[in-house]
């Protein structure tokens, strides 16, 4: 049997202290940051840190005042704090949307992915690019039957910006299109790219719902 990596990081992750929130413990690790978890105000709360040899620039910043924005909007999970260099947010207890398509019913999935597509059109409207969309396999949890999409570091402004073009990648990609042929859904390819050039070209809630209407 193969070492559990993260048992291993979890032995020399570095301990951290936030006001007011108790039960701290480590979640989860990538190349850029830790997820902590822990009760603040009687909530589940997740805890982001920069972990101290990522390269990257100010990304818990940079994720906080794009969440702020984005929550006015009803998207990303509900930030709480931003503590120095961590970023204090609501914890999402839920499925990625891939685990959850496989369960859930066709017209559940059909319903989240309706979801994603409107929280995309969103933050192209508002000049925010995610950068992740073409494969957000991590990026979408679903809970209670909606899509929350998290992680917002590399999040950055953009006169063009590509979120529903990119979730329309997503959507054609042999991963996504095996899960919902078991749902007997279906998103024809070339519509889908003629449908996303059709609104790149002109990024419209109609063209928009054109695309949402290529999927049946």
């Amino acid at each position: 049997m193969k070492p559990n990596p993260f048992l291993k990081f979890l032995k020399n992750a570095p301990k951290i202290k936030t006001k007011g929130v108790r039960k701290i413990e480590l979640f989860s690790y990538g190349k850029r940051g830790l997820i902590y978890t822990g009760v603040y105000r009687k909530k589940r709360v997740a805890i982001k840190v920069k972990r101290k040899e990522s390269a990257a620039g100010d990304t818990i910043k940079n994720e906080a005042e794009k969440l702020k924005i984005l929550n006015r909007h009803k998207i990303g999970a509900k930030l709480m704090k931003l503590e120095g260099k961590k970023m204090i947010y609501e914890f999402i207890d839920g499925e990625f949307i891939e685990d959850y398509g496989e369960k859930c019913s066709r017209r559940e999935l059909l319903k989240v992915i309706k979801e994603v597509f409107l929280q995309c059109y969103k933050m192209d409207k508002l000049g925010l690019n995610k950068e992740e969309m073409h494969h957000p396999v991590k990026h979408i949890i679903v809970r209670k039957k909606k899509p929350v999409m998290i992680d917002f570091e590399r999040c950055h402004e953009s006169e063009k910006p590509k979120n529903v073009t990119q979730f329309c990648q997503y959507i054609i990609s042999s991963r996504m299109t095996h899960i919902m042929k078991e749902k007997a859904l279906n998103a024809d390819m070339k519509e889908m790219i003629r449908r996303a050039q059709e609104y790149k070209a002109k990024m419209s809630k109609k063209n928009l719902d054109r695309i949402i209407e290529a999927i049946k």
